[in-house]
């Protein structure tokens, strides 16, 4: 049987944004970041302290490779990125865990959905974790499980809006620890952590998953698992790539030459190298199987 993340009993919106205390850490709230106003000033937006935690906590977790500028995400607080077509619909968002005042972790991510007409498609409502991190100190207290019952709250109020009784895949990215370079933060402990909310990872023995370049300094990077929450064993390579080629106008900026057909700073995916490479492994398999993610883990 697999397993799936506790959702706790209470969460709400207030002036204050939204805000979860689920079991066992009520002490811990989360915010949405932005879009909400006291008196006048931004609780949460880019010149606050909860934004500079935030931003404290993402920057001293991600090796430079896998993650974005701080101005990326100013821009996702004051402005969330938005795709508002007939076939491709996405809403970011970015959150803060708070304990007694101070950020103690984060997560982005996003509610990617297609043709709302068309629920015979493929693929129904994904929900796509970017990033999540707690801060040193802070960690095995029930922050980054508050933040992900949050998430999927975010996600199941956006299926509803958009006429679904649920969401389809969640969705993630990971260290493989085999190769991981990431110092910062345990990957064996990430795998655990995803284990336990019902995460498997898409055999990468059959399908190499690599990050698209985020910015033109930076490369595409490997050494990922791409992660999937479903009651499925296997899953469809068709399924897989109508995931993917959502997730790139949906996530990524354009590049020089990649600019795609949501917006001049919409990412093309049939122009993007790295998306071309995985689009042409999944040509040759007809369904892939979801492999345990302990299985990966590395004995230090």
């Amino acid at each position: 049987m697999r397993r799936t993340g506790h959702i706790g009993p209470h969460y709400s919106r207030s002036s204050r944004g939204y805000s979860i205390n689920p079991p066992p850490a009520p002490e811990i709230e989360v915010v949405m970041l932005g879009g909400y106003k006291e008196d006048g000033r931004s609780r949460t937006g880019p010149r606050s302290k909860i934004f500079q935690g935030f931003w404290d906590v993402y920057h001293g977790s991600f090796p430079k490779d896998e993650s974005e500028p701080r101005r990326t995400w100013e821009g996702v607080v004051k402005n969330p990125h938005t795709i508002r077509s007939k076939d491709l619909y996405v809403e970011d968002h970015a959150m803060a865990a708070l304990r007694r005042g101070r950020v103690v972790g984060m997560a982005t991510g996003a509610f990617i959905d297609g043709d709302p007409a068309d629920r015979s498609s493929i693929l129904g409502p994904m929900l796509y974790g970017s990033y999540m991190a707690v801060r040193k100190g802070s960690r095995n207290s029930g922050v980054a499980y508050a933040l992900y019952d949050a998430a999927k709250i975010f996600g199941k109020e956006m299926a509803q809006r958009r006429g679904s009784d649920r969401v389809d895949w969640i969705v993630c990215e990971t260290d493989d620890p085999r190769v991981s370079q990431n110092v910062a933060m345990d990957p064996n402990q990430r795998l655990i952590f995803l284990d336990n909310l019902g995460f498997m990872a898409v055999d990468p023995a059959k399908f190499e998953y690599k990050q698209p370049q985020l910015t033109q300094e930076t490369e595409p990077c490997p050494g990922l698992f791409w992660c999937i929450n479903t009651p499925d064993s296997r899953i469809s390579s068709e399924k897989l790539l109508t995931a993917l080629r959502r997730w790139v106008p949906g996530q990524f900026e354009a590049l020089p030459g990649m600019e795609g057909e949501y917006g001049r700073y919409t990412r093309n995916p049939d122009k993007d190298p790295t998306f071309q490479y995985m689009e042409r492994q999944l040509e040759c398999v007809h369904d892939l199987r979801l492999v345990d993610l302990k299985k990966f883990m590395v004995r230090k």
